[in-house]
Order: structure tokens, then sequence, then C-alpha cells
């Protein structure tokens, strides 16, 4: 089994649209036999907050399904998330 965790720090002015990007992957996620327990977690160090932070969590069974996730699902997500972003700005 592989344990992906991963600490996200974002400036406020991305964080909606990196949210919206999250909760697709999280939700595509979700669908897949071979991964479980999806989810994310927003951390409050500061206040007033100067960034949001946030911490992704989620286990894979099956190293070809890491491959597969890495190489597939996730490059189109990112894809998508960059082009909104740059859209942004």
């Amino acid at each position: 089994m592989v344990v992906y965790n991963v600490t996200c720090n974002l400036e406020l002015e991305v964080e909606k649209k990196w949210s919206e990007g999250i909760d697709e992957k999280l939700y595509v996620l979700l669908k897949h036999e071979k991964i479980i327990a999806p989810s994310s977690l927003k951390l409050n160090l500061s206040v007033p907050p100067k960034r949001s932070i946030y911490a992704l969590d989620y286990n894979i069974l099956d190293q070809n399904v890491v491959e597969q996730f890495i190489y597939n699902v996730d490059k189109i997500i990112k894809e998508k998330t960059v082009k909104n972003l740059v859209k942004q700005f």
C-alpha cells in the first residue's frame, strides 16, 4: 500500500479555484476501488490567515494503480487546474 500525504500552502487569491480542483480530484478518487479514504483538511495556523494550508491524504492499494493515476488521471486534473488558474490572472 502507498500512503499519499501532502501539505499544500496556497495564496488566499487562488484558494477557491484550487479547492474546486481538489474537490474534483477527491471525487474521482472516491470512485476508484483500489484507492481508499481520500480526504482533505484545512489547517488554520495564523489569525488572520496570510495563506491557506491544506493537508491531503489517501491510500492506494496497488503500485500499478499509483502509476496509472500519476500518468493519466492526475495529469489531466493538473492541466485543467493550471488552465483555470491562468485564466484567473
